[in-house]
């Protein structure tokens, strides 16, 4: 049976959006994995990856208030950033929705990518938005972060599982997550995951 097009994209951009959680108020918190952000000289994966992002959550932002949890899953030990022209031009680029609705914007344990993004954008932005912004290094210091409003649980069951697994297969030890080393190699560890 053929794939529509949503499924398709949600193939080809798996591992970027996480939805289904809501805070304690009822609103849709929304998470985004910026390492899932295609990086490198070409930009139309980027533009094809904020496109499949705006089409995606345009249902849930025109509703009403919602959540935004931008986090870096940090797949590997390569250092990756996102050109701050394409950063700047995506922002501007959002919908007015996007902008006005966001009740909080979390950056759970943010990357270097993500520091400096925002460091790009600090022009761009008005008091009032950079107030909803807030740097969050641990995933419990959610809640602290919102007042309550957003607690580890809200971030929906298919972040929390994507969490797990991702923890999982960094704790196992290498010959059971990749198979033997071959003899006389050494092991490099993998940056950490999103901390508890």
């Amino acid at each position: 049976m053929p794939q529509s097009l949503q499924e398709q994209e949600d193939e080809a951009f798996r591992g970027l959006l996480f939805l289904g959680g809501r805070d304690s108020h009822g609103r849709p918190v929304v998470i985004v994995n910026t390492d899932a952000i295609p990086v490198g000289h070409n930009a139309a994966p980027r533009d094809a990856a904020l496109a499949y992002l705006i089409r995606r959550l345009s249902p849930v932002v025109t509703r009403g208030p919602y959540v935004l949890v931008l986090v870096a899953f940090q797949h590997g030990p390569h250092f990756r950033l996102l050109p701050g022209v394409w950063c700047v031009r995506a922002y501007q680029s959002l919908p007015r929705a996007f902008r006005k609705n966001v009740k909080h914007v979390l950056l759970l344990q943010p990357s270097l990518t993500v520091r400096a993004a925002l460091a790009l954008l600090y022009p761009f932005v008005s008091s009032k938005a950079h107030a909803k912004v807030k740097q969050v290094h641990r995933l419990l210091d959610i809640e602290a972060a919102t007042a309550g409003e957003v607690q580890v649980p809200h971030l929906g069951e298919q972040f929390l599982t994507a969490l797990q697994q991702l923890s999982r297969a960094r704790s196992a030890p290498p010959a059971a997550a990749h198979g033997s080393p071959p003899a006389g190699s050494r092991t490099v560890p993998v940056p950490g995951a999103v901390r508890p």
